[in-house]
């Protein structure tokens, strides 16, 4: 709903008598009422406070988080940010420092601001997903006035998101506050293994201790000297705790270290239990950036029991409830850490995921590493799992801005036709071949067939036999078939090529069918020589004879309905050319008084002799 309306329009002498004139008045103070009745319910239940009708920067919108620039004079977007000040601090900057979240606006400059408090709101311009009910969503260190669910590095809470209106609003509860930095700092315990990693054997009175083998992969006590601690010891310590493998490893160091407390309770003597250890280099330990250091390796002087062999348990699990109550040794370590806006987005260690095929050494030993100048190298032979996986897409280059394109490839090929012949180094699956394929095509003409198209019938008509359709010439009725052949353009023809017709005739009749029945004559249009090249047509036909039709080589004297194979005589073509011919039945002179069906009709390439 829009702002209080302070000059009413009332109607004007001259103006329409229509309504939306005549309630032009009363509809905007029914708008300042329930306008005037938001700000008593808001304050009669205590549940919001708000800043009503304040100057906004025009592109601040509803359910954007914004703050007080003392420049401009007026609200602005906020967005999450740290500067250096003169002093050379670390702090945050103005735009960080959240008022609340704009409610609505009243015009593109003015607008009620949401402090405290819970209240619907639009948070379409604000969140650019779908808003998530009982998320926090913090202030967003990328976009202006926006707000992420994601805690960015540098995290502001801004509100939490109680309920989806039906209106497309949310309900939501603003608390702001402005932000430090150095925001707190947590308590840490950790209790520690009073125990070698590694073989020991207890000395005898007055010698000293000895870790004969170690083993860094289990948490506990190693010599200060073992590789694991790449020299890290301070001079004169005897045995360093193996903090690589335990859970203190994503926490080290304590800040500040200074402030770091060891408690030791030997169960030896039970007056004195939760005792602290001395701290210092000449002390019995040494806690610094690097790991924790035990100085002493003097009899009985050593983090775990004098007379441990290593075949027992040191363990509190299995304490007894008999008197005298049995007691284990302790070593317990406390220390504080400030949590800075930085700790959950800057990097403590990396290691590479297990068959990543990802190396990580350090920049300067090419050792294997996880902190420090470390160098990220990539193994591609770790990351290749399959030579056969299917697909035509695969990735083919890098662009400049690191991305993998992708682009189809021939993933196999399969011959369409049987004048295609493949050969490959790689056997075929399923008919496809793949790897260095060979293709080899039969450019071979001789015996190929050529399709006809039917072009006119005389007389003959399309018949139907046990569901076999044919052309059929009738006994006694002049007919005649049309076709045309279109030999290719641009096909390879040897000099000398010719065509002949191949027809298959079915013999209604029991009577043999006379040799001179059909008579066939063809019609050669040559393709004209170039575009737009008026060329004289061919109107005269040559005639042909039907060379294989001998009926008395065809035994149908005694059984009807039998179809054999006849063929014309050959005549020269050429690539381009149009094949018109004609197969006509005299019918009322032939003499025959059976029907005869054409089923098929093709044209024959013939080459000639090599």
């Amino acid at each position: 709903m829009a702002g209080f309306i302070d000059v009413l329009k009332l109607v004007q002498d001259g103006e329409l008598v229509r309504a939306a004139i005549t309630n032009r008045a009363p509809s905007q103070n029914d708008q300042n009422i329930r306008y005037l009745r938001e700000l008593f319910e808001a304050a009669m239940l205590g549940e919001t406070v708000f800043a009503r009708n304040r100057t906004v920067e025009k592109d601040a919108k509803v359910g954007m988080a914004v703050f007080f620039d003392p420049v401009s004079q007026r609200f602005e977007r906020a967005q999450g940010a740290v500067i250096v000040n003169e002093s050379g601090y670390l702090e945050t900057s103005a735009s960080t420092q959240v008022w609340g979240i704009i409610q609505r606006k009243l015009n593109e400059t003015k607008a009620d601001i949401l402090l405290h408090g819970t209240a619907d709101v639009n948070l379409a311009e604000a969140i650019d997903d779908t808003p998530e009910p009982g998320k926090v969503y913090f202030l967003s260190n990328v976009a202006k006035g926006k707000l992420d669910l994601q805690r960015p590095p540098v995290g502001v809470t801004v509100l939490q998101v109680a309920q989806a209106n039906a209106d497309g609003t949310h309900n939501v509860y603003v608390n702001t506050k402005f932000h430090d930095l150095l925001e707190a700092h947590r308590h840490y315990k950790f209790s520690l293994v009073p125990e070698p990693a590694g073989t020991t054997s207890p000395p005898t009175i007055g010698e000293r201790h000895e870790i004969t083998v170690a083993d860094d992969t289990v948490e506990g006590w190693l010599p200060a000297d073992h590789a694991a601690f790449a020299g890290k010891a301070p001079p004169g310590a005897a045995f360093g705790y193996n903090i690589a493998v335990s859970k203190l490893y994503h926490l080290w160091p304590p800040l500040p270290v200074e402030g770091a407390y060891l408690e030791w309770s030997k169960a030896a003597d039970k007056d004195l239990l939760g005792m602290g250890v001395p701290l210092g280099s000449d002390q019995l330990c040494v806690i610094n950036r690097d790991g924790i250091w035990w100085m002493s390796n003097c009899y009985g002087d050593v983090p775990w029991p004098t007379a441990y062999t290593g075949n027992e348990s040191i363990s509190d699990s299995e304490s007894v409830v008999e008197c005298p109550r049995l007691l284990f040794p302790q070593l317990t370590l406390w220390f504080t850490k400030p949590i800075f806006q930085t700790t959950g987005s800057c990097v403590l260690s990396l290691t590479a995921a297990e068959d990543s095929g990802l190396v990580i050494t350090c920049v300067d030993t090419g050792d294997p590493a996880s902190t420090g100048h470390l160098l990220v190298d990539l193994d591609l032979s770790l990351v290749v799992t399959s030579d056969t996986e299917p697909g035509h897409l695969a990735f083919k280059t890098i662009d400049s801005a690191g991305r993998i394109k992708r682009g189809p490839v021939v993933e196999s090929i399969k011959a369409g036709s049987s004048n295609v012949t493949l050969t490959s180094n790689v056997d075929a699956v399923s008919g496809k071949y793949y790897g260095n394929v060979v293709i080899t095509v039969d450019l071979e003409l001789d015996g190929k067939e050529l399709a006809i198209d039917t072009v006119r019938l005389d007389g003959a008509e399309e018949e139907f036999y046990e569901d076999t359709i044919a052309l059929g010439f009738r006994a006694g009725i002049r007919s005649a078939f049309r076709g045309r052949l279109n030999v290719p353009v641009g096909l390879t023809i040897p000099d000398g090529t010719e065509l002949k017709l191949r027809l298959w005739l079915l013999n209604r009749s029991t009577v043999n069918v006379p040799a001179d029945l059909f008579a066939l004559s063809y019609r050669r249009i040559p393709a004209p020589p170039a575009l737009v090249t008026p060329t004289a047509l061919p109107t005269s036909a040559a005639e042909v004879s039907l060379a294989s039709l001998p009926a008395a080589s065809v035994d149908v004297a005694s059984t009807a309905n039998q179809y054999f194979t006849v063929e014309s005589e050959s005549f020269a073509v050429e690539a381009g050319d149009t094949i018109l011919f004609t197969l006509t039945r005299a019918g009322d002179t032939d003499g025959y008084s059976g029907n005869v069906h054409l089923l098929r009709q093709r044209g024959i390439y013939v080459e000639p002799p090599a």
